[in-house]
């Protein structure tokens, strides 16, 4: 059983293992395209949605304090989620080129996801539809 520091390591760890869940869940063994995108954006928008629907106000204060850590996390996992698409529909492409990728992709739609949830009015879909073309154009030059 796993020994947490205090609430905060412990509501990290619990959060963090259910987003990393829920998107690695959603995408076992797909391929790099629009409808993975969409499945990622959507599952992150949903998880922004419960978390902060779920908490009362005193324990959001709480999770906004280290929210920076999960993002971080999340982010990094993302960024490896996209390294292993990349290399498996991309192997002949240079290693470096395709980490840069998988970077560029986990923090764009991480923000998206997060801009959505603090400025859009739009649903997560129809943010989504606006959004892709801009990160699908990256990928399907990949694709050559």
């Amino acid at each position: 059983m796993p020994l947490f520091i205090d609430k905060y390591d412990l509501v990290d760890v619990v959060f963090t293992e259910d987003i990393l869940e829920r998107i690695v869940k959603n995408l076992n063994h797909h391929d790099l395209n629009e409808e993975t995108i969409v499945k990622i954006f959507l599952t992150l928008t949903e998880f922004h949605t419960e978390k902060s629907t779920e908490l009362s106000l005193q324990c959001r204060r709480s999770i906004e304090s280290f929210s920076s850590i999960l993002e971080q996390k999340v982010k990094k996992e993302l960024e490896k989620l996209f390294y292993s698409l990349l290399l498996k529909q991309q192997p002949e492409l240079d290693s470096e080129a395709l980490k840069i990728g998988a970077a560029v992709l986990s923090r764009g739609i991480y923000g998206a996801s997060v801009d959505w949830q603090n400025n859009s009015s739009l649903s997560a879909e129809q943010y989504i539809k606006k959004a892709l073309p801009f990160m699908v154009t990256e990928i399907n030059d990949l694709k050559g």
